[in-house]
């Protein structure tokens, strides 16, 4: 499956190439979007080039920077999958300050985190309990049954300022603005279980799911009449308060309402200290998260994550943005600058440098904000996307299997399952959608080739009538298709 997405070109591919360039010289296609912009007094950049020699077959604003909404995790992807190999897992140290001594571990449990936005995360339901067992289990291998001192979560790896300064105040605070940090777990989300009784009540919470022992809850939501549902949370970074605020319709009687966790190494350390308990090791200290290195003597257990090629494939998939925010921060490592912390500054610079190198991409043709395009500062223009693409595809090494890998199939997987539902177009894309912002971004393949595809959509009134555009402008101009997966 993988080598089949691979290119391939033979006599018969020459001759669907020349019906694609016979349709691609007719206006038909570019029109299409120039219709779609008169209609929503919309900007839209779109730009196909066929990857096997880097050809332009059509362009409109090309050279235009447009706001790429979570596109940019496409370029995130193919940033680390490059400089930190497919097969890089992130590692998690686990051990202590102190000694072991007939089953007694005198000092404190520290895991130092790396990183890693994958413990005990939703979107890895084989994986998720996987940290948790490990710990035990290195623990009862070295005959630890009782720990004299705190369990101690160090996530110092990465700066503190887990939430970019750029991001909207809605989006704080809820579970797709979540910071990233130098540790995180349960992709750093906290779920409120909330009822509704009659109009004009403040919602109930049942319960909350994992319960954050430090967390401040303000509940502000209230119940109205009819459908309307607003409800979200606020609160920012390391900040323990959280605020719950809008409105929810009455007589529900169970509602999730899911939340970005505040300090996960500070839950962290309580979680640990819950699952050791539970396996009947006595932990007699109590639990507390440092952002500061914590000094380690003895390593008990090395934990390594799933393979970066997995996290990438489940990122685009599910268009997760802490994962993104962790790669970014994980590619700071390899700035020069000797800075306290990994920030996201220095693992953007790292980004756009590597480019400019590879593309000789230009200061005005990308200036990112985050690694995950949830910041409407993020800015780049179709073209410099779609060289990009075409980069990753000509390198016909294992971060290119990776990467076409990590693309869903339009119609069928992914945040893409239902663009293109009903078309026979093979397409490999990852999209991008905030208020204002509509885009698609990947391969097609076609006639035994293959196509970069950039189609960016910004200011628009109407986002149906953009969504339709691209799927008659791909219609129209690879309008048919050729072998499957």
């Amino acid at each position: 499956m993988l080598l089949d997405r691979l290119p391939r070109i033979t006599i018969l591919s020459c001759l669907f190439l020349w019906v694609l360039f016979a349709s691609a010289q007719d206006p038909t296609a570019v029109e299409i979007i120039c219709n779609a912009e008169r209609q929503t007094q919309a900007r839209i950049g779109i730009e196909v080039r066929r990857c096997r020699d880097d050809s332009l077959v059509v362009a409109h604003r090309g050279d235009e920077q447009f706001c790429p909404a979570s596109l940019v995790k496409l370029i995130t992807s193919a940033s680390i999958l490059r400089l930190k190999g497919a097969d890089m897992p992130f590692i998690t140290r686990v051990g202590t300050d102190g000694s072991l001594h007939n089953g007694i571990l005198t000092g404190n449990l520290i895991i130092k985190g790396g990183g890693d936005p994958s413990l005990a995360s939703n979107y890895l339901p084989t994986d998720s309990s996987r940290f948790a067992y490990a710990i035990v289990d290195a623990l009862r291998q070295w005959g630890v049954k009782e720990i004299t001192g705190d369990v101690i979560v160090d996530a110092s790896v990465f700066d503190a300022e887990g939430v970019i300064p750029s991001w909207m105040d809605e989006d704080k605070g809820n579970y797709y603005g979540a910071g990233v940090y130098g540790f995180n777990i349960n992709d750093n989300r906290i779920d409120v279980i909330l009822s509704t009784g009659k109009a004009g009540t403040e919602a109930r919470v049942l319960r909350i799911e994992p319960p954050h022992p430090e967390v401040q809850w303000a509940n502000q939501i209230r119940v109205v009449r009819g459908k309307s549902d607003t409800a979200g949370c606020y609160g920012e970074g390391l900040d323990l308060r959280r605020t719950l605020t809008g409105v929810l319709p009455a007589h529900v009687s169970s509602y999730r309402l899911r939340t970005d966790m505040p300090d996960p190494a500070l839950y962290g350390a309580a979680w640990t200290r819950g699952v050791l308990s539970s396996a009947g090791i006595i932990c007699r200290g109590g639990s507390r998260g440092s952002y500061d290195a914590v000094p380690l003597s003895r390593d008990l257990l090395l934990y390594e994550s799933l393979m970066l090629d997995s996290l990438v494939r489940v990122m685009n998939f599910r268009s997760l943005n802490h994962f993104a925010e962790a790669f970014v921060k994980q590619l700071a490592s390899l700035s020069p600058r000797q800075v306290k912390g990994n920030t996201t500054e220095r693992g953007l610079t790292v980004i756009h440098n590597y480019w400019s190198e590879q593309i000789s991409l230009r200061k005005t043709d990308m200036s990112l904000a985050d690694g995950s395009g949830l910041s409407r500062n993020n800015r780049f223009s179709p073209s410099a996307l779609g060289r990009i693409l075409i980069n990753m595809l000509a390198a016909g090494d294992v971060s290119t299997t990776s990467f076409l890998n990590s693309l869903p199939r339009a119609g069928e997987e992914g945040s893409v399952r239902n663009f293109l539902k009903d078309q026979s177009i093979e397409a490999y894309l990852k999209s991008g959608s905030m208020r204002g912002v509509l885009g698609y971004a990947g391969y097609v393949r076609y006639g035994g080739e293959w196509y970069s595809v950039v189609m960016i959509g910004n200011d628009f009134s109407s986002s149906a009538t953009v969504y339709k555009a691209y799927t008659d402008f791909l219609t129209a101009l690879f309008h048919t298709s050729t072998a499957g997966r």
